[in-house]
């Protein structure tokens, strides 16, 4: 038994040297209230190997975001050691990352008046505290938490005003680096300014105009080849 723990100890030491758990989340909030981007929710196949936990400590992605939602895909991701889902958001509404409550794990984005704010608390706490006492618990718990690679961004339209996290040099980029063990907090506020507003507007005039004077032509050639059949039979 002894030897055994010291080749494991060897193992998970092994491990430390590279990552254990993936988490990749890129969002482009959008002024028209849509979200696009895409997220990435791994383990590594050595990690699970062990039979350690698929999540590696990360949060459930089904507590985060509607899968089911429209413009929501979700691929399996096996890449660079790891295996797990991609989830490609195609502008989604806003309600898409609201928490279902099964968890204490949310994101939530919603406007209010001309302020758009993004808010949630993530939770990358890994099972229970390991004893101390065990060689091999205590260095699966370090090697998982040493070695995660995480990020979270989050993109807006305009310029922060307010944000937990680091803001990037142009204002508009938000960016998060959670750690294992750790509960992150996600605050993050931005303000609309009325012309990008109106701006917004016109363009959705635009395409419902567009769409409505391509109807019209269809129907029009429509008729005019109707016509034409019914004057062949008249012959």
């Amino acid at each position: 038994m002894k030897i055994l723990r010291v080749c494991l100890v060897a193992v998970l030491s092994t491990l430390m040297l590279t990552g254990c758990v993936k988490l990749d989340l890129a969002l482009e909030v959008n002024s028209d209230s849509t979200i696009s981007g895409s997220m990435i929710f791994a383990v590594s196949d050595s990690l699970a190997s062990l039979g350690a936990d698929a999540r590696g400590g990360l949060p459930a992605a089904d507590s985060l975001v509607d899968s089911k939602a429209d413009g929501v895909k979700v691929t399996p991701y096996k890449k660079d050691g790891y295996t797990g889902s991609t989830y490609t958001f195609d502008r989604v509404p806003f309600s898409t990352f609201k928490s279902d409550g099964s968890t204490n794990n949310d994101i939530n984005v919603e406007r209010i008046g001309n302020q758009i704010k993004l808010t949630g608390e993530l939770d990358f706490s890994y099972g229970d505290t390991p004893d101390v006492s065990d060689p091999f618990s205590n260095l699966l718990a370090q090697s998982i938490s040493s070695s995660a690679d995480m990020k979270i961004s989050v993109q807006f339209p305009v310029k922060v005003l307010s944000s937990t996290g680091t803001i990037s040099e142009d204002g508009k980029t938000v960016t998060w680096i959670p750690k294992l063990g750790e509960k992150l907090d996600l605050a993050t506020t931005v303000e609309i300014p009325k012309a990008l507003q109106f701006k917004t507007q016109i363009v959705y005039a635009f395409l419902g105009l567009l769409m409505i004077l391509i109807l019209v032509i269809f129907l029009r050639k429509r008729k005019e080849k109707l016509k034409s059949v019914g004057s062949e039979f008249e012959i």
